[in-house]
């Protein structure tokens, strides 16, 4: 009989001390699911886990933390404090960039299981604001004519991608 691990995680008793884990609880004695990653040891799943998030945005993430950490925020962190950073960067970042620093901030809570405060209506509201002062309509790229795209595919080779493209043009 399986027991799958990252829903049913054992209690340490004294018969099977060295198979137990124990159970994250929070400070009330409940058990801790705000961090879904806290009750997980499978290593398959803890291996997809892992794949779900690219290296370079990880070191976006990082990065972004990075510099919400230099400017003086900590983790965790008040709402308030989180308005205030966005609100000392709206003139110089793009909204873009504010955005996945809140996403970052976002995660270096969620995996830590504390709350999240970029939730809060002040973080929403202070956003919304920057977006209506500072942001800008993203730059559209232009269509191809179809004189370009016959150009394009006029150029590919033999190959079975090239084959591909051509047909899906």
């Amino acid at each position: 009989m399986s027991v799958d691990t990252c829903t049913a995680p054992t209690v340490i008793t004294r018969d099977n001390f060295h198979l137990s884990r124990p159970i994250p609880r929070d400070a009330s004695g409940r058990i801790d699911t705000a961090n879904p990653l806290s009750l997980c040891r499978d290593p398959k799943v803890l291996a997809f886990i892992a794949a779900s998030t690219s290296a370079n945005t990880l070191r976006a993430y990082e990065s972004d933390l990075a510099h919400f950490l230099a400017w003086g925020g900590s983790i965790p962190a008040e709402p308030s404090a989180v308005a205030q950073y966005l609100a000392a960067h709206a003139a110089s970042l793009s909204m873009a960039t504010l955005s996945r620093r809140i996403i970052a901030i976002r995660r270096a809570h969620i995996l830590e299981g504390l709350p999240d405060p970029t939730k809060t209506e002040l973080v929403r509201l202070t956003t919304r604001g920057i977006r209506r002062c500072y942001g800008r309509p993203q730059r559209r790229a232009a269509p191809l004519k179809i004189e370009q795209l016959a150009e394009i595919v006029s150029r590919l080779g033999r190959a079975t991608r090239d084959v591909r493209d051509r047909t899906s043009s």
